[in-house]
Formats: C-alpha cells, structure tokens, sequence
C-alpha cells in the first residue's frame, strides 16, 4: 500500500468514527457515495480469495490490500449505476437469465444430499448377500388392498420364525416372478443398487435375521440377510455366451454345452484370439461388437452366476472357466480391477450425482419444500382444501370430471404474502389438467392435482425471494450483477477506448516517449564449450588468431574435423546485467571468459544504442499503458463524485476475525 493511500486511509478511518457509532450501521463496512457495502458482502468475497489462494498454493492478499482493491471495483459499479446502465433492457435480461440458472442449486436441501450421499458412501463399504419375498398390493392406492398385502407379508413372516423354508415359502407367495427359480435369492448387492426403503431395512441386519415386512413402491418385502462382505470394488470384463435356454431339445443344450467347452480350451492355449473368438462366436448381439466387453460393473449390477465368477479373477487378462446361467454358458475375461475408496471427502461429488438420479433424493426434497413452505410463509385453508376433495368423484378417472360452483369459490386454498390461489383457480386447473385412465382414486387423484399446485406455488415463491432468504445467492447475483456492470464501463472507458482514441493513444505515447526507451545493446555471439576437449580447442584457437576474422576462419575451419561439442548462442544483450558481458571491462569484437563450469568466445558484432523505439513497433505495449492510466484517471473521478467512508470499528473486528480465522 503506498504512502498516499495510507495517509487518505487514517483519514478517513478517523472521520468514520463517529458517522458509524450507531448501532443500526454496525454491519454496514464502508459507504461509496448513497451505496453501502455490508461486512457480510465483504466477508463472503474475501473467504472466495482465500479459497482460491488455499487451492492455488498463492499467499492471500494483505486484509487492507484487498480492501483498497475492493473499493476501487465498487466505485465503478456505483459509477455504471449512476449512468443508468443497469436500467439497460439487455442487461435486465440477461441478469434474470443468469438468476433462474444460479437458483438451481439453492433450490433443494443441500445438507440432507449431502448427508444421503456420505451414507451411501459408508454403506458402500460393505456387500450385502440377501433373499426377499414380495408381497404385492394389487391396488396401492385402495387401503383395503394394503392392509391385506401386509397381513399376508406379516403371515409369512411369522412362519419364517417358526422354521419353515425360506425358499419354499418364496416359491409360493413371493409376487416377484424371479422367486420361482432362484427361491428368492438376490445375490450380493450394495448402496445405491436397490430402491432406498428395502436399502435401508437390509443394512439394519444382521446375518440370518429376517426383516419386518418393508414397503416400497413393488409391495411389502420380507428381507433375509445371509452375510456381510467388504466391498470388492469394481470390475471390467468382457464375455462370450454361447446361448442355452430351457426349453431346447437336450442334445442342442449337450452340444452348446460342448462348444463353451471347446472355445475355453482354444482360448486357454491362444489366449490372444479372444477378440476374434467373441465376434465371431458370441451370442450376446449387444456386446459381440465390442469383443464382448462389458465395462465397468459393480457386485449386483449382473447376474449372480456372472457375478461370482468374475469378482473370483484376480489378475487382468484372466478367463474363466464356463459356467452355466439361465441364458446359457459364459466365460468371462477380467479386463481391469479396482478397490473401493475409502475417502468420501474426495469421491463426494460422485456420491452427490448418483443420490441425485436415485429415489432418496425425494427425502431431500420433501424436507427442502417444507422448509420452503415455512420460509414463504405458506397459510393452507382446509375448509378450502375439503371443499375441493368434496366434489372428488369416478369422472376423474374417466378424464370428464367438471366442477360444480360453491358459493365460496373465490375462497383462497393458499395464500402466500399477498398472492391467493382461490377453489375455483384449482378447480379449473385440474380440469384442463385431467385426462382418461388417471391412477389412484378419485380423491388421491385430486389431492396429488392440489398438492402439485401447493408446490409450484411454494417454488416460484422461494424462487422470488430467494435473494432476501440465502444470502449466498444473493452475494453471487450481486457479484454477477457487478461484473456485468464493470465489464460494460471497462470496455467504453478503457479498453475499447484505448484502441478506437488513435489520437488519444499517440498523445499518450508522446508524453511518455522517455519511459520507452532502449537501453544500449551488444549483438553477440557465444562459443561455449562444456568439456575439457571443447575448452582446449577453442582456447587455442583464441591464442593462435589475432583478430576477429581470423579467429572464425580458423575455428569453422578446424571445427568440420574436430568431433569436439561446441554450443552456441546469439541474441541482442545488455552489456551491463548479462551474465557474461557484464564481466568484461572493456568489450573488443573478440573476448574469451574462462569460466569454472565453462569456457566463452564472445564475438561482438555490433553495438545498438540507446534508442526510442516507435510507436508502431511497441503499439502492445503502450496500449496497456495507456489503460492503466486511463483507469487510474477515471477512479480519481469517481473517488471526488462519490466519497468513500470506512467504518473504523466493522474493520478492525474484521482484521481480529481474520487473525482467529474465519
């Protein structure tokens, strides 16, 4: 920070002093003309320097540094503002496309994401080896159909109890079709490969436990945990079917049987045919092309039978034996391996995308919408609501349900602030909305219209208020807001006027001409030599020639038959910081240093004096000049239209916050 700066920077701390004891401006760090900046705006800012001088390995600006930085971005905006140019049409524009983007992110319950994705994570670590039996609801939505699926689910479960056979029992009640030839078995399975409620009850067990019968979205599940595994990780593999399905005469299975026999056994002496067997033999169309490549798979994500055996292969490269699956025979080729991680902090961004495409994430946003709910502050009139769910009837499901007018239409179902969305709004919506063949009953199929309004609303309100609710939102529109604003006055005031002012720039030039001038320049030329044999052959071309032409007749001449290394080198020099002229006391055109890593011929060539170069030459050059100095004119205009004052106090508890860490 220079002298200046200090002395107007005590200044105007002292003169703060007493504008900012009352204690209503206590957040409030500096005023910049009527604009103010608040100690959170500043914090926000600082803490993404620090962050990006933490990633980069660069120190972090001095506190005062940045804060005189800060001050000159914002005395542009507030100049930009003051000559209208955030009323510019283009400019609302793109700002509110840029808002609804960034609004994203902020338009869920990061937290639980964040919290659902490190117990998938943890979960991860293990491998769950488990059978089911499926209790089906015929009619999900129908709570006579739900009660009876669960009792049948609570029966079979009892008889699990007393003994009976799990995989019998499957055979007979499981709904899911699977159950009649694997009795219910699942095979190893891990986080995030199952719908999250049949998840959650199966890490809850232990091996040879039975879980309480567990809703999802296919019926009630009864789980049996047979063990928990750690993790494999992950496997590449290609394969080669050789298809066999029941229902083929025996002797076509006997013979597929035989072919899976004979290609293991070319392949375990040629091993190298692989690509060639598979595209040639396979009978998986889907992956034929591909030499049968599978890519990379995870415990659960295959078959069990593949399973098994490919997570047995240790090493890339190997095959498998045959073996036999209800598709037929299979061998399998490891292609690569790896463990699972063990680091959340460094996979999290992974975990976070997989949460978000999976069913949990509605756990994330129930919460967020309530939250949100609360936030706008949400008022819901059940008299309304029942109102509504009072006209609920079967034309709903046939698609020609029509309202029938109450008196207390106009009544309103939501009210957020001083928006209303009355019966007779929804009313309408779910007629223009219905169609033939609608799901549930009459009434679920109204509740789900109005909760589906309820949310919207709820949304686009949040939405609205976004900047008044996350003040990390609105520190990031704000940011973008600025640097649209500072780039448009950048670019008329600086750097577009530094290229189209010709005039300007010339004058500029002419004014400082002196700044630009060339020091005086040798053009030389360096033999170097690195090595006893190469210091030796030029040291005596040095002693045996008089002069300069003498000297590189001799050299070139002698140097064609030599074998010896010479390096060379050549340029335009300063004389007085060059490593080896600088060394000479007076140059001559031939000078010879001996070094203690080197010997050096210097041949001069020619002497370049001082000069000034011209403006066309240097034009780069002078145009940067010319914008720092166009810069630094416009912020002393703008720093005597709109005073700057610094509150004294909010900075020093910034400089002690800082010294704590924040």
């Amino acid at each position: 920070m220079n002298i200046l700066f200090r002395m107007r920077w005590f200044l105007i701390l002292s003169l703060c002093t007493t504008l900012y004891a009352q204690a209503q401006d206590e957040q409030i760090l500096l005023r910049i003309g009527e604009e103010v900046v608040l100690v959170e705006e500043f914090k926000f800012q600082y803490r993404k320097a620090a962050d990006i001088s933490n990633r980069s390995g660069l120190p972090l600006e001095d506190l005062s540094d940045y804060l005189e930085r800060y001050i000159n971005f914002k005395l542009k905006v507030v100049g930009a503002k003051y000559e209208g140019r955030d009323t510019v049409e283009s400019y609302i524009r793109e700002l509110q496309q840029y808002k609804q983007e960034l609004a994203g992110p902020f338009m869920q319950d990061a937290k639980t994401l964040e919290s659902l994705a490190e117990e998938a994570f943890r979960r991860g670590a293990e491998e769950l080896e488990a059978s089911h039996i499926l209790i089906g609801i015929t009619n999900p939505n129908s709570p006579l159909d739900t009660a009876k699926a669960y009792n049948q689910a609570m029966e079979v479960l009892n008889w699990l109890r007393e003994g009976k056979s799990f995989d019998s029992l499957a055979r007979r009640y499981s709904t899911d079709p699977s159950a009649q030839t694997n009795g219910g078995y699942l095979g190893f399975f891990s986080s995030l490969q199952m719908v999250y409620p049949f998840e959650s009850a199966a890490y809850q067990l232990q091996a040879g436990e039975f879980s309480q019968p567990v809703r999802t979205q296919f019926g009630y599940h009864i789980i049996k945990l047979h063990q928990r595994i750690p993790a494999r990780g992950e496997v590449r593999i290609a394969h080669l079917l050789v298809r066999s399905v029941e229902g083929m005469p025996e002797s076509d299975r006997a013979a597929k049987a035989e072919k899976a026999q004979a290609l293991h056994a070319e392949l375990q002496f040629a091993p190298e045919m692989w690509n060639a067997l598979v595209m040639a033999q396979s009978d998986d169309l889907g992956s034929r092309e591909r030499a049968g490549e599978l890519g990379w798979v995870s415990p659960g994500k295959l078959i069990p039978e593949m399973d098994e055996a490919a997570f047995q292969l240790e090493k890339p490269g190997e095959i498998s034996e045959p073996f036999n699956s209800p598709f037929g025979w299979h061998i399998v080729k490891l292609l690569d391996k790896q463990l699972p991680k063990n680091d959340f902090e460094a996979e999290k961004s992974k975990w976070l995308d997989q949460v978000k495409r999976d069913g949990r994430s509605a756990v994330a946003q129930e919460k967020f919408l309530n939250e949100a709910a609360f936030a706008v502050k949400l008022q819901e009139n059940s008299d309304a609501v029942a109102a509504l769910l009072s006209q609920a009837d079967s034309s709903l499901i046939l698609g020609q349900w029509k309202w029938q007018p109450l008196s207390n239409d106009d009544a309103s179902v939501f009210t957020i602030g001083n928006k209303k969305v009355s019966i007779s709004e929804i009313a309408q919506f779910i007629k223009t909305n219905q169609r033939a063949g609608m799901k549930g009953s009459p009434r679920d199929i109204m509740q789900e219209a109005i909760q589906a309004i309820r949310q919207k609303e709820v949304l686009d309100a949040y939405r609205a208020q976004l900047e008044g609710i996350n003040p990390e939102y609105r520190y990031l529109v704000m940011e973008y807001r600025d640097g649209m604003l500072l780039f448009e006055s950048m670019e008329e005031k600086v750097w577009g006027r530094s290229t189209r002012d010709t005039l300007g720039l010339k004058s500029f030039y002419e004014a400082n001409k002196e700044s630009y001038r060339q020091k005086e320049k040798v053009k030389a030329r360096f033999l170097i030599a690195r090595n006893s044999e190469a210091r030796k052959f030029l040291l005596t071309r040095y002693q045996d020639s008089p002069g300069l032409e003498e000297f590189e007749e001799a050299f070139e001449e002698a140097l064609s038959s030599s074998g010896v290394s010479i390096e060379r080198q050549s340029g335009l020099f300063d004389p007085l910081v060059h490593p080896w002229l600088s060394e000479f006391e007076n140059l001559s055109p031939l000078n010879a240093l001996d070094l203690d890593n080197a010997y050096v011929i210097a041949l001069i060539d020619e002497l370049v004096p001082s000069f000034i170069p011209e403006l066309r030459t240097i034009r780069g050059q002078v145009i940067n000049d010319y914008q720092e100095w166009l810069e630094k004119e416009w912020l002393e205009q703008l720093k005597a239209q709109f005073p700057v004052l610094v509150n004294k106090e909010a900075f020093d508890g910034l400089e002690k916050e800082f010294v704590q860490g924040f």
